[in-house]
């Protein structure tokens, strides 16, 4: 029992060395464990903390970029830079920017010439140099917290991707969605448009990976988007001048009668004469062919009514056969032209009336006929037929821009078998003549000619050619005032009625030969017509049909300022008016001053010729001639080197007074000016010069400064984490009137931060 017990407790004395020893073993590893792990989260919470440095810094870089950006655009107040700037620190290039890494950035940029070039220059010529960030440490020296470099580029040309060419066919110019990208854009890539109906797109990194085929990076340049970045937004509410915002005016599509006393108001500043305004609701408004009268000074042009246009009176003797018998017949006509210059018409009928009938009165006669045989009237009133007297004028039709005459005859008879050699006699007119709506003469006056002649001396000879005696309107959509009535120098009957009249001549270069020569040069006009077109303007471009002054016949609204041509020609009737709401904001607009004809080119693709609205067969304006058009305001704006930059809408129209005639037709294809006025009116609408819109690349690095110089000593100091990232910046270039701690011109620009993302 002994010998047994003793071996069993040596059994148990090596179990309890074993269970000791391991204990002892488990301690060694739990400790070797702690440790390496705490170093390790040691080491992970510095690097975190360099890392969250790194990222501090480059936020400081995307605020001192934002702040550069102010600092340039507030130099001699400029409106719009363009182009691309880098970081400018004493300290070294930064070399990062060729990394391989920053490859990625490409998917972020848009593929655009010039700052694609300024990318590569600041790549390979190390353009960029880094900006130190330092810190005042306790001792009070200037240690280095790390550095940031950055490229800033202006992208103010792009369009947004998620609006443009949404509407299709290409209107009035005035939806976003109007633009029209070039064929080979993203425009024609299908499957793109079908996904960003499902998918908003933030950010071109999304439309150019989803848009990729290709499975390698390296080649993803082929595969990008042009001319388009994310978020061209800007507030519809104002317009720039002499550094003042000014608040635009909504004059609603169906409701402009309410804003004419603002529209009143308006026109001072505008060089506007108030009759515009009444113009302005006359077009709008398609209920009735009644012209507004507002101010009793109708200026005429706004409804589809034929118009007076030319008075001519005759006066003939010669001898006839009266009741079997030989006799004598005095005859005087007077013909009422009206004018139907529109290239539509209205199938309505309209009619002449007259306050008072006009008379004849025979002063004298030679030899003098006896009182057996007085002069008898045998006819006063409108003719129709050779002998009947009528009180119902004849019904005016409507066919497209067309003459017609009501004839209005006067006849005396005498059975004196005496030979007559002349017959003296005066012709006493109304003051007054009405166009009337409907053909008996019942409607409201839709027109009048209201002027005083004093009575027409007439001598009548047998066989004597007629002279007439005759009047003229200088425009017929100005013809209500006396002063628009002119006497004709012209002396045969034939270059009178008929045809356009010697003030109005286009042939014979004859417009607007008593005031200026910058008439529109074209006999026709265009408004809608009751019951068919809509009620309201279809676009801001339709103003350019109106006309803006009383004083300046056949002048209608500029969208191309003449050469040469008065300032108040090419008024800022843009920029005051609007027939969007000012409350809204909208994105997708072209901003003109872009340098990018490919960009600016969409603000003019497919955009319609057509003179007046439903012109059948209108051509349109292909890629070509959008790009020249493209390049003509590029070269007139910025690039001229004149410090022209597009401030205002209604500056597009001022600028292009420095096209030639050639230049026009060239870019555009057509001489006509209305097809080149065409171009302008459906284009306008889709540019705006409020979208200031930049790109931020920034790359930044937490450093260790060794020596605590506050500076990066190559050799001795190291970086210790490094971030990159990109923002999209969005910056109104008008100043932001609140800000009245500063001085108008030097005041700040309201500027956000629309996308930003880690790289």
């Amino acid at each position: 029992m002994q010998t047994f017990q003793k071996a069993r407790n040596a059994s148990r004395r090596g179990i309890a060395l074993v269970v000791v020893l391991a204990l002892l073993a488990m301690l060694v590893i739990m400790s070797v464990s702690f440790v390496v792990f705490m170093r390790a989260e040691r080491t992970a919470s510095r690097d975190y903390a360099e890392f969250v440095k790194a990222r501090n810094v480059a936020e400081a870089g995307v605020t001192r970029a934002l702040i550069r950006i102010q600092q340039i655009m507030n130099q001699s107040n400029q409106f719009f830079y363009g182009g691309a700037f880098y970081s400018a620190g004493s300290g070294q290039s930064c070399t990062n920017w060729a990394s391989a890494e920053f490859a990625f950035l490409d998917h972020y940029i848009p593929v655009y010439g010039t700052i694609n070039t300024v990318l590569n220059d600041a790549r390979n010529l190390g353009r960029c140099r880094w900006t130190n960030m330092t810190y005042r440490t306790i001792a009070g020296n200037n240690a280095l917290a790390g550095r940031y470099s950055y490229i800033v580029m202006d992208a103010s040309h792009f369009l947004d991707m998620n609006t443009i060419g949404s509407v299709t066919p290409r209107a009035s110019g005035v939806v976003p969605g109007e633009v029209a990208m070039p064929p080979d854009d993203i425009q024609s890539a299908a499957n793109l448009i079908a996904m960003r109906q499902q998918h908003p797109f933030e950010t071109l990194c999304e439309a150019n990976l989803r848009n990729r085929t290709a499975p390698s990076f390296n080649s993803i340049n082929q595969y990008q988007p042009r001319h388009l970045v994310t978020f061209s937004y800007y507030p519809n509410d104002a317009y720039f001048t002499n550094n003042t915002q000014q608040g635009r005016l909504y004059i609603s599509t169906n409701s402009v009668r309410t804003y004419v006393a603002d529209i009143k108001t308006a026109c001072g500043k505008l060089g506007f004469d108030t009759a515009f305004a009444d113009n302005l609701v006359d077009f709008s408004e398609t209920a009735t062919d009644t012209p507004y009268d507002g101010n009793c000074n109708r200026m005429g042009g706004g409804k589809l009514v034929p118009m007076l246009y030319e008075l001519v009176a005759t006066n003939g003797l010669r001898k006839i056969q009266w009741a079997g018998k030989d006799a004598w017949e005095l005859e005087t006509r007077i013909f009422y032209e009206t004018w139907f210059p529109f290239p539509v018409t209205a199938n309505r009928q309209y009619s002449i009336r007259l306050p008072t009938a006009p008379r004849v009165q025979i002063t004298a006669t030679a030899p003098t006929l006896p009182a057996t045989t007085p002069w008898t009237l045998v006819t006063n009133g409108w003719r129709t037929t050779a002998t009947t007297i009528t009180t119902v004028p004849n019904p005016i039709q409507t066919p497209t821009n067309s003459f017609g005459s009501n004839v209005y005859v006067i006849v005396w008879r005498t059975l004196s078998t005496n030979a007559m050699v002349q017959v003296n006699s005066t012709l006493t007119l109304p003051q007054s003549a009405f166009v009337v709506s409907g053909p008996a003469g019942a409607g409201p006056n839709v027109d009048q000619a209201t002027f005083a002649v004093a009575p027409i001396p007439f001598v009548a000879q047998p066989g004597r050619p007629v002279t007439p005696v005759g009047w003229g309107v200088c425009d017929p959509r100005i013809n209500w005032r006396v002063t628009d009535w002119r006497k004709h120098t012209v002396t045969t009957f034939a270059a009178m009625i008929g045809r356009t009249n010697e003030f109005c001549d286009v042939v014979g270069n004859r417009f607007d030969k008593d005031l200026d020569s910058n008439g529109d040069g074209s006999t026709f006009m265009y408004t809608r017509r009751p019951g068919i077109d809509k009620a309201g303007l279809d676009g801001i471009g339709d103003l350019g049909y109106l006309l803006y002054h009383p004083d300046k016949p056949w002048h209608t609204v500029r969208l191309t300022r003449p050469r040469n041509a008065p300032k108040d020609n090419s008024p800022a009737v843009f920029d005051m008016l609007s027939i969007l709401p000012t409350n809204r904001i909208y994105r997708g607009f072209v901003n003109p001053n872009s340098q990018d004809a490919g960009a600016l080119q969409c603000a003019f693709l497919n955009a319609s010729k057509a003179r007046y609205r439903g012109e059948a067969g209108a051509a349109t304006i292909d890629t070509t001639q959008a790009t020249r058009l493209a390049n003509l305001l590029i070269n007139k704006g910025v690039r001229s080197g004149k410090g022209n930059a597009y401030t205002n809408i209604s500056d597009v129209c001022r600028l292009t007074g420095m096209f030639s005639g050639s230049e026009i037709q060239g870019a555009t294809g057509e001489s006509d000016f209305w097809k080149q006025k065409a171009v302008m009116r459906n284009s306008i609408g889709l540019m705006n010069p409020r979208q200031n819109y930049w790109i931020i690349l920034v790359c930044a690095q937490a450093t260790k400064d060794v020596n605590n110089n506050g500076a990066y000593d190559v050799g001795t100091d190291f970086v210790t984490g490094e971030v990159q990232c990109i923002a999209f910046v969005w910056r109104d270039p008008y100043e932001d009137p609140s800000d009245t701690a500063h001085p108008a011109g030097q005041r700040r620009h309201k500027m956000f931060v629309q996308f930003f993302k880690w790289l």
